[in-house]
Parts: structure tokens; sequence; C-alpha cells
């Protein structure tokens, strides 16, 4: 019998559009689903988790389900070191956040609402500084967690995430003046999103070279799609943010990244000639809800554009009967045969139940996939350089 794949030699074959001993798994837990597998398995409680959110720190979970591939994410927050707890209202927790703004959010959750932004005002982009992309604050809870994944057995793929240039912007003006100004004042927009992304760029590139991985990639997290479609018009995304993407995939590819990906949500369709064009090689999540079907996409796009994701989330997993979610995942992995696939969602969110989640798993396992459980959380030293 041959020895099985490492997770990250497994993955990284995928990504060559090379055939694995098994398809790779990566999924996110959110906190409920967490808390209700915890208690499931006799685990204890955790309390320091958001319940409706994806928690990225749960070793006992991810190492169940043996997840193939682990987040490493820097601090990309402008400001850092400004960030702070100004209130608690009603159940609301106000902060200001390291991108300058006052946000109101549950405390089970960490999004809310922007009560202030930091950019009020367009001239005021001349005189926007950003705390130092070197400063070894921004990666010190980044390079433990490296640390800690690169111990276990299995040795999950690590890929690093960076933020991308038209989400991280709205952050700094507000999402409905962000509209404004790409429609009122492109050119502002368009060096606006450009001051972002060569802080975005600096604070990836350097979390790179920290790391020091031998085979990873970086994945550029950028919400620009709704289920109907694109949030801004094609034209304007080609205009004023795919040539930031471009800069950053040259940029990433040059610092050693040995793959640039992109995460949105959202129907991609319109935007992904012009992402693929620019260098982009791997797709994230690839919602079926959205119009975003991976073997119509395989069939477009071949072997430039690997899928990380693929099954629906909100509908089939949750909802469906176990004969459309089988045919839902045997569909997805039949493009699987000559690599370029990690299946998995966006999320396994509060809705999934711990039954549905399982049969999902059972039918991975029916085509190859070891029985949850067979990892452990056995570590072993690190090797200098491995993934």
């Amino acid at each position: 019998m041959s020895t099985p794949m490492t997770s990250s030699q497994r993955v990284a074959a995928a990504l060559r559009f090379e055939r694995t001993d098994y398809v790779p798994l990566f999924d996110q837990y959110w906190g409920g689903f967490l808390a209700a597998w915890r208690t499931r398995h006799g685990l204890p409680p955790r309390h320091d988790i958001p319940l409706d959110d994806v928690v990225y720190n749960d070793e006992d979970i991810q190492s169940y389900f043996g997840i193939d591939l682990y987040k490493a994410i820097p601090d990309e927050d402008p400001w850092p070191g400004q960030k702070r707890r100004l209130a608690e209202q009603d159940g609301y927790i106000i902060e200001q956040d390291g991108w300058g703004r006052v946000v109101r959010r549950r405390a089970t959750s960490p999004y809310g609402e922007a009560l202030q932004v930091r950019l009020t005002s367009r001239r005021a982009l001349e005189r926007l500084e950003f705390e130092p992309a070197d400063s070894p604050q921004r990666y010190a809870r980044m390079l433990a967690e490296i640390e800690a994944a690169r111990r276990l057995e299995r040795q999950p793929y690590i890929f690093f995430k960076i933020g991308g240039p038209y989400l991280r912007s709205s952050f700094l003006r507000g999402e409905l003046q962000w509209y404004l100004d790409i429609a009122e004042d492109p050119e502002f927009a368009a060096a606006l999103a450009a001051r972002v992304t060569d802080h975005l760029i600096a604070v990836g590139v350097e979390a790179l070279r920290r790391a020091r991985l031998s085979d990873t990639s970086i994945w550029i997290f950028d919400d620009v799609a709704s289920n109907q479609g694109p949030l801004v018009s094609p034209r304007a995304y080609e205009r004023l943010f795919l040539p930031q993407v471009r800069r950053m995939v040259a940029a990433f590819k040059a610092a050693g990244a040995s793959y640039v990906g992109y995460h949105s949500d959202g129907d991609l369709r319109p935007l992904l000639d012009g992402l693929v064009d620019a260098g982009i090689s791997i797709l994230n999540p690839v919602e079926p809800r959205a119009h975003m079907d991976v073997v119509a996409l395989r069939q477009r796009y071949g072997h430039r554009l690997a899928f990380v994701g693929g099954i629906c989330n909100s509908l089939i997993l949750p909802f469906g009967s176990q004969e459309e979610l089988r045919r839902h995942v045997e569909h997805v992995l039949s493009v699987a045969d000559e690599g370029g696939l990690v299946i998995g969602s966006h999320s396994i969110s509060n809705d999934v139940s711990q039954e549905r989640y399982q049969l999902f798993v059972d039918i991975l396992c029916q085509h190859g996939r070891p029985r949850p459980g067979s990892w452990g959380t056995t570590t072993r030293r690190a090797q200098p350089g491995g993934a």
C-alpha cells in the first residue's frame, strides 16, 4: 500500500491538477455548529467564540474531520494599535476597529453597523497614513498558529488571507458613500483603491516573508458580488479594481506564493475572465445558489482555475433530501478526477444540523475519504521550510 499523502501534499497536488489519494476538504464552522458538535462529542464548551460567525481556531473539530487547508491571517488593519472598546449598551458592543470605524455589533458576532468612518473627506486621502506594514505585532499570532499547524501529523496546507481593494476601501468610506464615489468620482475611487492596495500588498508580502513556507498560496478576500451578480458594473470593476488585483498577483508571486486565489461570495461570472487573465488561479467558495457551478466553470476555464468549495450550504446541505445531497456532492466530485478541486462550502452555519453534515462527510467517505476521527491531533517537530 502506498504511503498516504499529507494534507499539504494532497492540496498542492490538487492545485497542480494532479490526481490525489482522495479529494481534499476545506470547511469552516460557525460557533453555533461548533458548540453543538462539542456537546455531541462530550467536549467542554467554549465561551470565547462568536456563535454567529466562523471560528478559526478549534483544533478538535478540524482534526476530527481532517480539514486539509488552514488559513493564516496577518493583521492587515491600517491602524491595529487604535482598536479599543468604547461602550456596552443593551446587548451591543460599541468599539473602534482597526479601520478607524466606530462599530456597533452584537456580542455573538464580529460584524456590525458602522456608526462612523475614518475617511469622511475625499481631500483627506492625501494625508492618510497607516501604521507600518512590517510591525511585528501584525504577524505574532499568525506565526504562532502556523507553527502549531506545522506540528500536526497530517501537515495541513497553509494559505494566507489578505483583503482586496473593493471591500477594504469601503471600510474607510462607508458602504453607501463608496458606491457614490465609484459613480461620481471614479478618479478618487481609483486613487483610494490604489492606496489601500499598496498597504495590502505590503502586509501580504511581509506575511509571506516571515512565514517562509516552501509551497503556499495567498487568497484575496474581496466580496464583490451578490447572488444576482457583481455589486458594481463589470466595466467599473475592470477600470477601478482589476488593475489593483493584477498588482497584487504580481507582487505575491514575486514574494514566493505558488498561487494567488480569489474569494468572493455571489455570482462572479461577469468578472471571471478578467480575474483569470490577471493571474487568479484558485476560486472560492463557488456558491451554487449564485449560479456558480463547478462543472460548467471547469468546462469554461479548464486547468486555468482550481476550485475550493462548490457545495451549497444554504439550500441543499441544510434542507435538501438525502438523495438531492448525494447527487449534488457527486456532481461536484465529478470534476475531481483530474485534480483542481478542494471540496467544501462557504462555511458550516447554525442552519446545518450535525446529522446533515455527517451525511455529507459519509458521502465523501464512500468516495475514498477516511472516516472522521482518523487523524487525531498528534503533533510532530516542524521541519524547516515545510508547509
